[in-house]
C-alpha cells in the first residue's frame, strides 16, 4: 500500500513539475541594462498593434509559435485573437498597484470634493469655512496623482525585445 502511495505521489510531482517547466512566456528585455520582465498565460495586458490607435486592453490566453493568443475583454463578445509577435508596437502592463492607489484616488476625489463644495454647511457656529475648503481641495488633489502616475510601457523595437519561451 506504501508503495503504491509513493509511487502515485512521485507520478503527480513528475507530472506538476512537467507542466510548471513547460509553460510559456513572454519575456520582455531591456536592450540597454538587459534585464527582463516575464508575463505569463492569463494576465491582462494592454497592448498596441500598427492598427491600433489606443492601448486595448488584452488577457493572455496562451502562446502559440511566435504569436499570442489573447481575449478582448472591451469588445461585445470577448474576441480571441492571435497576435503576431512582430505586429505589436508597445506593451503596457498595469500592476496591482496602480489598480490600488486608483481606487483610493478615487475615493479621495468623491469625498475631497463633497467636503470643498460642502463647506459652507460644514462650517461651525463661527463661520468659517476656510480648514474646509483647503482640506477638500488637498482630498481632491491627493486623488488626482494616481491617475497621473502612467504605468511602465514596453516598446519593442526599441526599447525592448520581446521572446517567448
Amino acid at each position: 500500500m506504501k508503495t503504491v502511495f509513493l509511487s502515485s505521489f512521485i507520478v503527480l510531482l513528475t507530472w506538476l513539475g512537467y507542466n510548471t517547466c513547460s509553460a510559456q512566456s513572454l519575456y520582455l528585455t531591456d536592450t540597454i541594462n538587459h534585464k527582463t520582465r516575464e508575463i505569463k498565460a492569463g494576465k491582462t495586458i494592454h497592448l498596441k498593434t500598427a492598427d491600433m490607435e489606443n492601448f486595448e486592453k488584452a488577457k493572455i490566453q496562451s502562446f502559440n509559435g511566435q504569436s499570442i493568443v489573447v481575449i478582448l475583454p472591451n469588445e461585445d463578445d470577448g474576441t480571441v485573437m492571435e497576435i503576431p509577435l512582430t505586429s505589436i508596437i508597445e506593451i503596457s502592463k498595469i500592476t496591482c498597484l496602480h489598480k490600488t492607489s486608483q481606487a483610493i484616488g478615487a475615493a479621495c476625489m468623491v469625498v475631497g470634493a463633497y467636503i470643498l463644495f460642502n463647506s459652507g454647511g460644514l462650517a461651525g457656529d463661527d463661520g468659517s469655512s476656510g480648514p474646509y475648503i483647503a482640506g477638500g481641495a488637498v482630498l481632491l488633489a491627493a486623488g488626482v496623482v494616481p491617475y497621473l502616475i502612467k504605468p511602465k510601457t514596453y516598446q519593442l523595437g526599441k526599447t525592448h525585445t520581446a521572446v517567448i519561451k
